[in-house]
């Protein structure tokens, strides 16, 4: 409760807004305290990647090979925009099956090799059948490849098929290696989850400075891999969350930047650039490695380079790339948040003050649900201000009734009471503990009193789980958004 002294009413006016500017202005500086400790807390734990060698896992478009099983676009813009990369599944078979005259004189494992040079051995040890006087009895026998024609004769009748699958299996060898390492980048990105992100980088410097070597991409934008397991085609195409090209430049120090002018207008013109518009990206990747150094080069090659020196190369160079994920997308939020509630003629949003101020909670305190029995000798809180309570976005509805679709336990019931007497409820739990069956409850609950629902998530894949929980008459209700790019589902 404010306290007024009593004078005029004018006077009284004029002092309450002398109050409630000053809690405002205390409320804003929390707040902005607030925000520079995370963005602190966010960049001290924040390790700068100077060099792609550390990501989990790089693969070059370059490696794709020009077969027909793949389709890569790395000159013009596609036609497909959803597929960069295509493969298909490359179908290895074994070697033929050696001839049963041929089993003792080769080597089988040297057949695996199609780009070996298998032969006969010159001698080998066959089982002789000799009749005795007690019957046949066997021994072994050490015979010349040079005197069993029949046996040179039928390794070169095998060694005609044996070269035509040599020369497919070596044709597809490479096919395979690439196809290998895509599915296990998108095996990865679904064991390692939301702390991962696979995305295209093109634009990769090669810079030695001040710090170290710099050896990273420049432009690198959202990416979705998918695995069709009936075929067993793999495809690379953008997230689907509409994200665009992304200038990166934490690898490098201040002094090997461009202007800020340069940035500026660069990241204007990547607002609508395309990876594969080659005319355009070209232009943008040359324009910056000449703004960072007059003695930087641009070559449009999809062929990365190795070595570095004191002067910037940028290769076109693509790749897809699995890494940990940035909080730098973070710093740069809390970085702005930091500048809105600088400017005083934004307010303060309610929600920023619930978490800098101690307010009151909605109402009266909670009754006892023999889950939670209040403490000998506690009392109760005052009821909220009028004005908190009509801002709260969840009203109280003493739980009268709950529309859980699926089975409950006496914990989701305790989430609800609490939701409906508190401005918010934190719930957590580790994986496999039914965070997913309670949500899907929760969110069936509120939709039920007429509330709206938003779910968000850092990655789609966690939101498609969700929807796949919720019974169907809730999920057609979902409003389908962007997510990041794991077709993200809200």
């Amino acid at each position: 409760m404010r306290s007024v002294s009593r004078v005029a009413i004018g006077e009284k006016t004029c002092g309450v807004t002398a109050t409630e500017d000053r809690e405002q202005q205390e409320s804003r500086d929390r707040a902005i305290r607030l925000f520079e400790y995370l963005k602190r807390l966010a960049e001290l734990r924040t390790r700068t990647v100077r060099d792609l060698d550390e990501y989990t896992e790089v693969v070059w478009f370059a490696e794709v090979p020009s077969e027909p099983e793949c389709r890569v676009v790395t000159g013009v813009r596609p036609a497909d925009q959803a597929r960069w990369l295509t493969l298909e599944r490359p179908r290895r078979v074994r070697p033929p099956e050696l001839p049963e005259a041929l089993v003792p004189w080769v080597d089988r494992g040297e057949l695996e090799d199609s780009h070996g040079e298998p032969a006969p051995h010159a001698e080998a040890e066959l089982v002789a059948v000799y009749q005795g006087a007690d019957g046949e009895v066997e021994r072994l026998e050490h015979q010349r490849l040079a005197d069993q024609p029949e046996v040179s004769a039928a390794w070169h009748r095998y060694r005609d098929g044996w070269e035509r699958w040599a020369a497919e299996d070596r044709r597809l060898a490479p096919i395979y290696q690439v196809y290998k390492r895509l599915f296990d980048v998108e095996q990865l990105s679904n064991q390692l989850g939301e702390q991962f992100e696979t995305v295209l980088g093109v634009g990769l410097l090669a810079w030695a400075g001040p710090s170290g070597v710099a050896r990273k991409h420049l432009l690198t934008m959202p990416a979705e891999l998918r695995f069709d397991a009936e075929t067993g085609r793999i495809t690379v195409g953008p997230a689907e969350d509409g994200a665009r090209l992304t200038l990166e430049e934490d690898m490098l120090e201040g002094g090997q930047l461009p202007s800020r002018e340069v940035r500026r207008e660069l990241d204007e013109r990547l607002a609508t650039a395309e990876p594969w518009d080659r005319a355009t990206v070209d232009a943008l990747l040359r324009a910056w490695v000449h703004a960072a150094d007059t003695r930087g080069s641009y070559d449009p090659s999809v062929v990365p380079q190795i070595s570095a020196d004191g002067s910037p190369q940028v290769r076109f160079a693509p790749a897809l790339i699995l890494r940990r994920r940035s909080p730098r997308s973070l710093i740069d939020f809390y970085a702005r948040a930091i500048g809105q509630l600088r400017d005083e003629a934004i307010p303060v949003p309610a929600t920023i003050r619930d978490m800098v101020e101690i307010l009151d909670d909605l109402d009266q305190p909670e009754a006892p649900t023999g889950l939670d029995p209040p403490e000998a000798g506690t009392q109760a809180p005052p009821a909220a201000p009028a004005e908190l309570e009509a801002a709260t976005t969840v009203e109280p509805t003493g739980a009268a009734e709950v529309y859980f679709p699926l089975p409950s336990n006496d914990e989701q019931l305790r989430i609800v009471e609490r939701l409906a007497r508190h401005r918010g409820v934190i719930v957590q739990g580790p994986p496999g503990t039914g965070k997913s069956h309670s949500i899907a409850n929760l969110i069936s609950h509120l939709a039920a009193l007429g509330k709206r629902v938003l779910v968000t998530s850092h990655t789609g894949r966690a939101l498609e789980v969700l929807k796949g929980t919720l019974p169907p008459d809730i999920a057609q209700l979902c409003v389908r958004m962007v997510g990041d790019g794991r077709r993200g589902t809200g």
